[in-house]
């Protein structure tokens, strides 16, 4: 009866470690692009190829699928619960990286579901690994039911006649050092995060400093390089002409005139990686042009009345088209300068925070809910709709 009861029990276990194999090896291919964006941030970036990447994303969902259905059909049971196991724990230390880095994606182990975060969804998967190891070993311990089952057991020793540990013991541990990995990797995630939003804000710190020198040494006015009174026109930095889209060309390129002489600041703490070659190799820019991360408000480049809320035949006026300056702004501890992961060509970041430098010349990290959204504005030529960049009022509101 015991045997019968032990082998009932192996048959379910197997069919659903199976089943969760082969859900978890369709999903991946179904939807192959979601899952290569995180074999692309695992991948190191001189192996980060578009087709490789795709490549290695079905393979490790045609490999789950095999694990699977070799558990269901009972094909090489043995290796099919090593290999299992052997993935899961890569799968776990791939889980590790992703939850200790804060610009990590989804895994999309909890599916699409809006509003949870990378870090529950990362948190979920591995404890779920965690629980699938546990009963791979458990399968692998009582392998195979018959007469090793029925037969009398004895502890093994070794030569000295010191009892060794039993197989059951090492999974055991093993299973309660991935539980105590997975509660300490939030703890050690929150803290690479903190030092990372701590490194942004000493940067967007800097910025402002250099913003202030900047205005010094100009009569006071913000950075513009714009055409006065016509949005549709010129867009040029020292005679090098940008895309002309008025807003958004200034507030991306506007470290140009501020870094390095204003602003002693590595130009590798305020581009994306990647960005200094690609402008320069792909796209010719010259050297001196910098795509900041860390954006200049629009309401530098437009008069406060442009930003009002009046009818667009009053505030569309091509006089409110040009420089602004920093005795513009009336509310310096509420009206922010510059902001971090605003926007970009995939739109809205993945951000939690915003780091923010404020006109009186302190910064903050404010959550998007700190955010005062009733203050932002809607306006053309590249503006976003969000406070900081696009601020009733101009340099007269306010963005908290």
């Amino acid at each position: 009866m015991r045997a019968l009861g032990l082998q009932t029990l192996r048959w379910a276990l197997r069919t659903l470690l199976g089943a969760v194999f082969v859900l978890a090896g369709a999903g991946k291919i179904a939807e192959p692009v979601l899952f290569a964006r995180v074999v692309a941030f695992l991948l190191p970036e001189a192996i980060r190829i578009d087709a490789l990447v795709l490549a290695a994303a079905i393979g490790v969902g045609t490999l789950e699928m095999a694990i699977g259905a070799a558990l269901l059909l009972r094909l090489y049971e043995r290796a099919a619960v090593l290999c299992g196991m052997i993935a899961l724990g890569a799968f776990s230390v791939a889980l590790g990286r992703l939850l200790g880095s804060p610009d990590a994606p989804r895994c999309g182990c909890l599916g699409l579901f809006p509003g949870v975060s990378a870090e529950k969804d990362v948190l979920a998967a591995a404890v779920r690994n965690a629980s699938l190891i546990a009963m791979l070993g458990w399968l692998l311990c009582v392998w195979p039911p018959g007469n090793r089952a029925s037969a009398p057991t004895r502890p093994r020793r070794s030569p000295a006649g010191v009892a060794g540990f039993t197989i059951i013991e090492v999974l055991v541990c093993i299973v309660v050092m991935a539980v105590l990995v997975a509660v300490a990797l939030p703890a050690i995630a929150g803290a690479r995060r903190a030092s990372h939003d701590a490194r942004r804000l000493h940067v967007i710190r800097q910025l402002a400093a250099g913003v202030e020198s900047y205005c010094q040494a100009n009569n006071d006015a913000l950075p513009y390089f714009g055409t006065r009174g016509d949005p549709l026109g010129p867009v040029a930095i020292n005679g090098f002409q940008l895309p002309a889209v008025y807003f958004r060309s200034q507030r991306w390129f506007w470290a140009s005139l501020v870094v390095p002489r204003y602003a002693d600041v590595p130009r590798s703490a305020i581009e994306s990686p990647g960005a200094s070659g690609y402008l320069q190799e792909v796209l010719g820019y010259p050297e001196f042009i910098i795509a900041s991360v860390y954006q200049l408000t629009s309401t530098a480049f437009a008069s406060p009345p442009y930003w009002r809320d009046d009818a667009e035949e009053i505030w569309n006026q091509p006089s409110y088209f040009a420089p602004t300056h920093m005795f513009d702004v009336r509310y310096p501890s509420l009206k922010g300068l510059l902001i971090a992961d605003i926007t970009g060509p995939g739109g809205f970041g993945p951000r939690t925070v915003f780091p923010c430098a404020l006109a009186d010349g302190s910064v903050r990290s404010p959550k998007r809910s700190d955010f005062d959204l009733s203050r932002a504005v809607t306006r053309p030529h590249g503006s976003t709709s969000f406070p900081v960049e696009a601020t009733r009022d101009g340099l007269h509101g306010r963005d908290f």
